[in-house]
């Protein structure tokens, strides 16, 4: 029978038929919209967010996240739905911040609406719908509207990377809404089948939902079956295939990840060295009654605790004996009162993946609070209606007076919560911004002041940078990453024995770390010493093959000394492993560009325009990747040139004419994009000059010269062009600046010598 038609008290009664005047406007749209907008208002300073920490790694520098197909190797990663879903994002906006965004704040809402299906139909069924049922919808929005809002939930939804918690949360619910509505649905195998492909799903969102059959199993024997035995009987096939969606997470590398005790330089799971999983659980224990702490009073959130491990009895017994507590009273109340009892256990189910003895380097993220904190905001929003209840029947109020003291709390403690949000996600807005938030709260914490340095770095904002990476050291001193990035802000101070001597100490306390010996390559490029940072190069390759950045500049090592061969044969590597590398396209063409020229001077034979064919695809290969890249442009414009002298060597004006005009648009295009680019400044006035258009060739010298005074070879033909023109003056005055840059430049003292000859009237040609 609907609650409507049953007899109840007269208030109850006027209530109820006024809401069922409108029953599609006042509770099936308006209380989900509530949701909605808040959600909206709250993250919407998010969308000023950037980049950071980890987003850097997995979003920015991650080269499988820049291919949609083949669909069978874009998934098959560790979360692959979670990398799917930031590909798509990649490949409608690139590297815009806002698409991510708004995505996030999708997944995040629509979580929140089916949190909101699942309280509500959960206090609409036995047990609860005798003491709930007529407050359902509305207890279902307060609770699903503070749990959308709440700023712990930032690291969940602004901190981009973190879509994996989210996106795993919006499953996990969504597996169980299905089920809940499958158990009282005549096409409930319809329902089931959908929870199924969600449990699915959520595995390949996050390994956290390995616990989703558990929670579901759970919450069937509290609301939805009398005993284990009905479960068994109903749906034994529903829970089987459940069960079976675990494969994902063991195809695509997760269980083994986490269960492998073998596997070098893990951060996760039972491979993991830095703590023992005994510590790592009393550790936990302190981790928790944070969590609850912060899930009550969201007042200090911080992206990276740094916290310390648990290895004194004082730090673990007091917290240990309150977690066990809690749990015992979850188990009683399991037993006594399971409603009240499943709620308390899905905080310590949704937990146990990361709160228990699988070792984490991090021991704590606010973001694995993402669904946990569902189980608090219950527990608060329906103890605060319960004790409502008992006021207003001690003081003879009626619901009235109950929905209305109830809207005022949801106002004031959403609204309280929602400016916390927005506050918070302004932390968001810059790196910078974000690492001194942590250090304001960690002082302590050397990885916050290492990021921070960086991220100083990379504002421009040398002398603070090198200030905070130098308390880092002293922070931390043993810390080779610490060390690393001194040495990289040392470098940007131009102060290279410094930076030296701190990529050594990197080195010292970790010899394989391969970005340390990239770093001390590159300061040895500085210093004049390529055959050393050649070999820190080649080392760096050796330790981690799939590097493409220290093979990258192997590369360039092995070209600056004149090895294209084996330049060429690290540039064919990277794009063969990454075929969407523009920088290793970029490269090779440039590589395949010197060989070619050396090849077409090295015959007595006419050169072929194919010759230069491999680098002007490789180039073109390298553009459609990154239309932006000057050094590809200007490098196609030279092959170009190169196809062009052939063409006209090979008796083909035409061809020759049609490439040399191809040449001046790739030139116009890498100025396009970087207008002080000297080189290619210089190029297409060479260009423009055999072209016949000496007064776009004086303008391009005269750019070039105002971007690089010190470019001899631009001065020199500016120089010529002046000298075939009349300008003698103008002419012997440039050869002479020619001069004072390169004494011994035997093409500008011919050229004052002829002019000397001339203008005394020597008929003797200097031979």
């Amino acid at each position: 029978m609907d609650d409507r038609q049953r007899t109840v008290p007269n208030e109850k009664r006027i209530i109820l038929q006024a809401d069922s005047r409108h029953p599609l406007l006042t509770w099936r749209v308006l209380l989900p919209l509530a949701i909605i907008i808040a959600g909206v208002v709250a993250y919407w300073t998010s969308f000023a967010g950037t980049f950071i920490f980890d987003d850097r790694l997995h979003i920015l520098g991650d080269r499988r996240l820049k291919a949609l197909w083949p669909l069978w190797e874009a998934l098959g990663r560790r979360r692959p739905i979670v990398d799917y879903s930031l590909a798509v994002n990649h490949a409608i906006s690139g590297e815009n911040v806002w698409g991510f965004h708004a995505t996030n704040l999708a997944v995040h809402i629509l979580a929140g609406l089916t949190l909101f299906g699942v309280v509500r139909r959960t206090l609409s069924r036995e047990p609860l719908r005798r003491r709930f049922g007529e407050s359902a919808w509305w207890l279902a929005m307060v609770i699903a509207l503070i749990w959308v809002v709440h700023p712990l939930q930032t690291q969940s939804i602004t901190y981009l990377i973190q879509r994996a918690e989210s996106l795993m949360g919006l499953f996990y619910l969504l597996t169980l809404y299905c089920v809940i509505r499958g158990a009282g649905s005549p096409r409930g195998g319809w329902w089931y089948a959908a929870a199924i492909i969600s449990s699915a799903l959520g595995m390949g969102s996050k390994a956290v939902m390995v616990t989703a059959p558990v929670a579901v199993l759970l919450y069937d024997r509290v609301f939805l079956s009398e005993t284990w035995k009905e479960i068994v009987r109903r749906r034994w096939a529903l829970y089987l295939a459940l069960v079976a969606t675990w494969g994902v997470l063991y195809f695509s590398g997760v269980a083994m990840g986490v269960l492998d005790a073998t596997r070098p330089g893990s951060h996760v799971g039972f491979s993991y060295r830095g703590i023992t999983p005994v510590n790592y659980a009393l550790t936990q224990c302190g981790v928790l009654l944070h969590y609850i702490e912060l899930s009550l009073v969201p007042y200090s959130l911080c992206l990276d605790y740094g916290w310390p491990t648990a290895r004194t009895v004082g730090q673990f017994l007091p917290q240990t004996v309150v977690v066990v507590a809690l749990l015992a009273g979850t188990l009683w109340a399991l037993i006594k009162r399971p409603p009240l009892g499943y709620a308390a256990a899905w905080f310590f189910i949704i937990l146990a993946p990361t709160s228990s003895i699988v070792p984490i380097k991090d021991p704590i993220f606010e973001h694995r609070m993402y669904l946990a904190l569902a189980s608090i905001v219950v527990l608060v929003v329906i103890g605060v209606d319960v004790a409502l209840r008992w006021f207003a029947t001690r003081l003879q109020y009626g619901f009235v007076f109950r929905r209305t003291v109830s809207t005022g709390l949801t106002v004031l403690v959403a609204g309280a919560l929602t400016y916390g949000t927005i506050e918070r996600n302004r932390t968001y807005h810059s790196e910078a911004l974000m690492w001194r938030d942590v250090l304001t709260k960690r002082p302590r914490n050397a990885r916050a002041a290492e990021n921070l340095g960086v991220s100083l770095l990379a504002e421009g904002k040398l002398s603070e940078a090198l200030t905070t990476l130098q308390e880092a050291v002293k922070i931390s001193p043993r810390s080779a990453n610490v060390r690393n990035a001194l040495g990289f802000a040392l470098v940007a101070h131009g102060r290279l024995d410094e930076a030296i001597e701190s990529f050594r100490e990197a080195l010292r306390l970790k010899p394989l770390y391969p970005r340390a010996l990239v770093n001390m390559g590159n300061a040895m490029n500085d210093k004049g010493q390529p055959e050393e940072a050649l070999a820190f190069f080649a080392q760096a390759v050796q330790i981690r093959p799939n590097d493409t950045d220290a093979r990258l500049n192997l590369g360039n090592s092995y070209l600056g000394r004149g090895d294209v061969d084996e330049a060429i044969a690290q540039y064919s590597w990277i794009v063969q492993f990454d075929p969407i590398h523009a920088k290793g396209w970029g490269n090779l063409g440039y590589a395949l560009l010197n060989k070619a020229q050396v090849e077409a001077g090295s015959g007595d034979a006419p050169s072929s325009v194919a010759l230069f064919d491999p680098a002007t695809r490789a180039l073109r290969r390298a553009l459609d990747i990154n239309p932006e890249s000057h050094n590809a442009w200007n490098n196609l414009g030279l092959a170009l040139v190169m196809q062009s002298a052939a063409a006209r060597e090979n008796g083909s004006p035409e061809e020759a004419e049609k490439k040399l005009d191809d040449a001046i648009g790739a030139l116009r295009q890498a100025l396009w994009f970087r207008a002080d680019f000297a080189g290619a400044h210089y190029n297409l006035a060479n260009v423009l000059d055999e072209k016949g258009d000496e007064v776009g060739a004086v303008r391009h010298y005269r750019e070039t010269l105002k971007i690089e005074p010190r470019h001899i070879n631009a001065r020199y033909q500016l120089g010529l062009l002046m000298l075939r023109n009349g300008e003698l003056d103008s002419a012997r005055q440039t050869f002479e600046q020619v001069l004072q840059l390169d004494p011994g430049h035997r093409g500008a003292q011919g050229a004052l010598q002829e002019m000397h000859r001339q203008e005394s009237g020597d008929p003797t040609d200097g031979s």
